[in-house]
C-alpha cells in the first residue's frame, strides 16, 4: 500500500508545525516532577524518586555533587537532610534498556499496521529531517558544549543519562505524527512521552532521586535549524550556562558577544579549524587579516582595476605548523574583498588567485594586468 496525497499533506504539515516551532517549549516545573514522578511508577515500575529540578546543567551538577557529599553548598542546604540518607544507585543502564526495548516494539508494530512500503515512504517524510535536523543533534551539540565547559573550569560530572531527554523528541514525535495521520492507537506509553515533552532537557536518574535539567531559557536557531545568533549566546540557563555556536559550531562567547575586543592571538592559538573559520565569517575577511598583521608578498591589478594581494602571517602558526596564507580578492560586482586561505610557499598572487578557481596561473593569467 502506498501513501495516498493528502497523508503525504498531512504529514508535511505536521513536520513543518513541528519545525516551526522550534526548539520553543513552556516550562511547567510542578508538572516535570509529577510527570518524573509517572516515568518512574508507570513506565519503570518503582517507587516515585525525590526530584530536584535544577536552574541549569552547572546547578545540576552542583546538587549531585551535594547529594553524594562532594562538595557542599549553601544554596542547596535543604536537600542536606535527604543526602545523609540516601543511596545512590544509577538506573541509567536499567532505563536504556527499556526505551530501546520501547523503540523497538514501537517500530515493529507500527510496521505491521502500515506495511513495509508505506512504512518507509512515512519515515522518509518525518524520521529523517526530525532526527537528523532537529531535537537529537541540538542535545548532543549542547551536551557536549556542557562537558568541555566543565573541562576548562577543571570541574567534573557524570555524563548526563540519554534517556530520558530532549534528544527523544525526535522519534516520539515521529509516531505521533503517524498516530495523528492514521489514526493509530499511540505506539508510546504517555508516561515516557509527556515527560519528555514538558520542558525536560536531559537529567541524572538514580534508584531513590532524580537531577532533571530543564530546557534552556533561551535557544536561538539559524535557517537550517542549528544553534546560531549573531550577536548573543545561542543557548542559556538562569544558572548562568551559556553558550556561543556560530551555524552550529560551538564558539568562544567572547567572539559573538563582543568581537571587537578580540585578538590575532586569540584566532591563531585557536587549534580547531571549523571554529578559526567561525572567526573569519563573524569578523570579516579584512578586519581578520588585519588583525593577524599580514605581510604583503606580491600585488597585481586584475582587469577592473581591483588589486589583488598575496598574504603571510608574521608568525607560523601553531595549528598548521608553517606561515598561514591569504590571497585578498575583490568581488568585481559588490566590491566586498575577501581574505581566501590558500597552500603555503606559493609565491606570486596569480598562483594563488588561480588555485582557487581551480586553474593554472597559465590559464587564469588573461584576467590579470601587473
Amino acid at each position: 500500500m502506498k501513501i495516498t496525497r493528502n497523508e503525504a499533506n498531512s504529514l508535511y504539515n505536521f513536520k513543518r508545525t513541528l519545525l516551526e516551532k522550534g526548539f520553543s517549549c513552556e516550562l511547567d516545573k510542578i508538572k516535570l516532577a509529577s510527570h518524573c514522578h509517572e516515568f518512574y511508577t508507570d513506565f519503570l515500575n518503582i517507587s516515585k524518586p525525590n526530584v530536584f529540578i535544577a536552574d541549569g546543567p552547572s546547578d545540576a551538577a552542583s546538587i549531585l555533587d551535594h547529594i553524594q557529599g562532594r562538595i557542599f553548598s549553601k544554596k542547596h542546604d535543604n536537600i542536606i537532610e535527604f543526602a545523609l540518607h540516601t543511596e545512590f544507585c544509577s538506573i541509567r543502564k536499567r532505563i536504556d534498556f527499556s526505551v530501546f526495548n520501547l523503540a523497538k516494539s514501537a517500530k515493529a508494530a507500527l510496521k505491521e499496521e502500515l506495511g513495509p512500503e508505506l512504512f518507509q515512504e512515512v519515515r522518509n517524510i518525518l524520521f529523517r529531517d526530525l532526527n537528523f535536523q532537529f531535537s537529537q543533534s541540538v542535545h548532543h551539540v549542547v551536551e557536549r558544549s556542557i562537558t568541555n565547559l566543565r573541562s576548562r573550569k577543571e570541574k567534573s560530572s557524570p555524563e548526563f543519562a540519554a534517556h530520558p531527554s530532549f534528544a527523544d523528541r525526535d522519534w516520539l514525535n515521529f509516531y505521533r505524527g503517524c498516530s495523528e495521520v492514521f489514526g493509530i492507537d499511540s505506539l508510546v506509553p504517555e508516561s515516557y512521552s509527556k515527560f519528555v515533552q514538558c520542558g525536560l532537557f536531559c537529567g541524572y536518574f538514580f534508584e531513590e532521586f532524580a537531577v532533571l535539567v530543564p530546557v534552556p531559557s533561551c535557544m536561538h536557531k539559524n535557517e537550517n535549524l542549528v544553534l546560531h545568533h549573531d550577536d548573543e549566546v545561542a543557548v542559556s540557563w538562569i544558572d548562568g550556562t551559556d553558550l556561543a555556536y556560530w551555524n552550529g559550531i560551538e564558539v568562544p562567547s567572547k567572539l559573538i558577544c563582543n568581537p571587537e575586543t578580540i585578538t590575532a592571538s586569540e584566532i591563531l592559538n585557536e587549534t580547531n579549524a571549523e571554529v578559526r573559520r567561525c572567526y573569519q565569517e563573524k569578523l570579516g575577511s579584512e578586519k581578520f587579516g588585519n588583525l593577524l598583521g599580514l605581510v604583503s608578498l606580491d600585488r597585481k591589478t586584475d582587469r577592473f582595476g581591483n588589486e589583488l594581494v598575496l598574504y603571510r602571517t608574521e608568525k607560523v602558526d601553531k595549528l598548521a605548523g608553517d606561515f598561514i596564507y591569504f590571497a585578498k580578492v575583490v568581488c568585481p560586482s559588490t566590491g566586498r574583498k575577501y581574505f581566501l586561505c590558500v597552500p603555503p610557499g606559493l609565491s606570486g598572487v596569480e598562483e594563488a588567485v588561480s588555485w582557487t578557481f581551480g586553474k593554472t596561473p597559465e590559464d587564469y593569467r588573461p584576467s590579470i594586468e601587473t
